[in-house]
Parts: C-alpha cells; sequence; structure tokens
C-alpha cells in the first residue's frame, strides 16, 4: 500500500539539516511510523515570516483518537527550535483520502518531500 516517491529536499527550504534530523528521530522514536512527509509553504517555496514547518506522519493502525495521536508529537517536539504542525494519519486513512485529488493528504502524497520511509 505504500507508495514511495523520492524527492530532494530544496535549498530553499530555510530549515538547518541538524534541526530536521532531530525533527525526523524524535517522531520515529515516538510513532515508528511507516512515512514521514514535510510539506505547505517551506516545501513549495513561499514561506513568510511566521510560517511553521508543517509535517504529515504516517503510522499504522491505531485506535488512539486522532488528537491524541497529535499530542505525543507535540510533546516530543516542544523544545525544538522551529515551529511545527503536526498532522498524524493513520496508513489506511492517509491513502484513502490521498485518492481524492482535492484533498490535503493527496497534496502532501503528491508535492511534499518524504524525509523518511520504512520500507
Amino acid at each position: 500500500m505504500t507508495r514511495i516517491k523520492k524527492k530532494i529536499i530544496p535549498s530553499s527550504l530555510n530549515i538547518q539539516k541538524k534541526i530536521l534530523d532531530e525533527i525526523k528521530l524524535r517522531l520515529k522514536n515516538i510513532y515508528f511510523p511507516k512515512a514521514i512527509y514535510i510539506f505547505g509553504s517551506y516545501v513549495w517555496g513561499t514561506p513568510g515570516i511566521d510560517s511553521d514547518l508543517d509535517i504529515a506522519v504516517i503510522i499504522k493502525e491505531s485506535s488512539a483518537k486522532p488528537y491524541k495521536r497529535v499530542y505525543q508529537g507535540i510533546e516530543a517536539l516542544w523544545d525544538i527550535k522551529q515551529t511545527v504542525d503536526l498532522h498524524v494519519y493513520t496508513e489506511t486513512d492517509f491513502f484513502l483520502r490521498a485518492a481524492h485529488p482535492s484533498s490535503l493528504q493527496h497534496k502532501i502524497e503528491n508535492r511534499g518531500i518524504k524525509i523518511y520511509d520504512a520500507a
């Protein structure tokens, strides 16, 4: 079910690699995800002064409520020197929604950058 797309992180992404690596490490340790994507204004080259880093974490199935899944990641990233907007999806939910061209998940899958893939 996992679709692999390899993209290069653009040089315009104004986030230090060290910070991005730390975010990825912490999220991997919390969620043991199938994939992690970055998306949004930083990736698409339109960040503003108040832009946050949009991150989508794709996990295996989970019975936890969506807000509880997100809260775990927010707690793990509280001291990172980068504002983050975290989205956590089960694999089934993400790919079901990504099938619809007008969905955020479709945009993440097709225009986002996969920074981690468990496959």
